[in-house]
């Protein structure tokens, strides 16, 4: 059984997903703007890592969103 943290996690990535694919930006694309790796970007969006709040900060700029339209996840 999952827990609120993992279906937190699961429900970030489905929004991190949702806002890259609206501005046609690839995985790579993605973590470019965020000097990043396409690797960290995969595991966002699978729910497998837990962001920094510098990450979020990161994502949110890349996304051109704020932090807390990031955030808005649905459950």
């Amino acid at each position: 059984m999952e827990d609120q943290k993992d279906i937190f996690l699961k429900m970030l990535g489905d929004r991190i997903v949702a806002l890259r694919k609206e501005r046609n930006l690839s995985q790579s694309d993605l973590a470019s703007l965020m000097d990043s790796e396409k690797p960290h970007v995969r595991k966002l969006e699978k729910g497998k890592r837990n962001a920094t709040v510098l990450t979020l900060l990161k994502l949110s700029n890349a996304l051109g969103v704020s932090v807390s339209e990031l955030l808005d996840v649905k459950g």
